[in-house]
């Protein structure tokens, strides 16, 4: 998927959203690892809301890139393919099926500090899209704008100081239409869809590789206590497991990777890296150099390949 089909997305959203659709609300709760959908009745005024909310994020000509898994943050509005992570659909069966999802708010209003999110559900007669977002206290929505409202057991309505209260942030999250999904907040949407866990699932079995190359990869006794300290660098790790013999190939490159090491453009980069007569020694304060090596991107921008190049395999 390119760019030019992300924008023809969100100009096909832009159509349902000016045909005067029919919004759905469904609050999501996590709780012991179980997430729940609770459809929310809600009035008109509310309902303009979340279609505002899609105005205000997507509407205008924001630069769209790509989502990456070990991308950093940006300002883009980003796309991807909802079958590529495999909770993203999950939640939309559940959404769409009155079987999956509960139809009361009435346990969910007890327990508000399960609701993490929310989805509303803007459709037609011929065309649906999901709108994510972020919910919170009232304490946290007096530091951010956003719509304050009261839950019930069937509804979420005007506020009523003497009922439950949730927030609803003006900033979303991402919406889906026609199986692609654009992204307004990174982070929020890899909460949202629980890929951190997916994450470190996969950077597991990258450490597992490492370790069978012990003999140049050494002192990696502390790695995977180092990255749950900085869990946002799971997503190096998860980028590597696309091409796991890049790990062995590049075990053959020691020569190429003192070259960089000792290089005008990279010295002061990788100063922190340490390196022996037989490979790499491992250490937490090296942790981002040791990932941004073994992701290559130091080799991407040189067009010789004289420095380092590890042959790649195909995706």
């Amino acid at each position: 998927m390119d760019k030019t089909k992300a924008a023809h997305i969100i100009a096909e959203a832009q159509k349902l959203v000016d045909s005067n659709p029919e919004v759905k609300l469904f609050l999501i709760s996590k709780h012991n690892k179980n997430v729940t959908f609770n459809l929310a009745e809600i009035e008109g005024d509310i309902k303009q809301s979340f279609i505002d909310r899609w105005n205000n994020d997507y509407s205008d000509d924001n630069e769209l890139a790509q989502y990456e898994i070990a991308m950093e943050k940006t300002d883009y509005n980003l796309f991807c393919l909802s079958k590529d992570y495999s909770d993203i659909d999950k939640y939309i069966d559940k959404i769409s099926d009155p079987k999956q999802y509960v139809d009361s708010l009435e346990v969910v209003k007890k327990h508000l500090n399960w609701v993490k999110g929310y989805c509303a559900k803007i459709y037609d007669d011929n065309h649906c899209m999901y709108l994510f977002g972020s919910t919170g206290t009232f304490n946290s929505l007096k530091k951010k704008p956003g719509l304050l409202a009261n839950v019930y057991n069937h509804k979420i309505s005007k506020l009523d100081p003497e009922t439950a209260m949730i927030g609803f942030y003006r900033g979303t999250t991402c919406f889906i239409y026609d199986k692609t999904c654009i992204i307004k907040s990174k982070k929020h949407f890899e909460d949202m869809f629980g890929l951190l866990s997916e994450y470190r699932t996969k950077a597991l079995t990258v450490v597992k590789l490492f370790q069978n190359e012990k003999a140049f990869y050494q002192n990696l006794d502390t790695l995977v206590k180092d990255l749950d300290k900085r869990p946002v660098l799971y997503r190096s790790l998860a980028k590597i497991a696309k091409r796991p013999k890049t790990i062995s190939r590049i075990s053959h490159h020691l020569d190429k990777i003192i070259e960089i090491k000792k290089s005008p453009t990279f010295k002061e980069k990788y100063k922190d890296l340490e390196i022996n007569d037989k490979g790499i020694v491992y250490s937490a304060n090296a942790l981002s150099q040791f990932l941004d090596l073994m992701n290559e991107k130091p080799v991407q921008s040189l067009i010789t390949g004289d420095e380092f190049s590890a042959e790649r395999e195909e995706e």
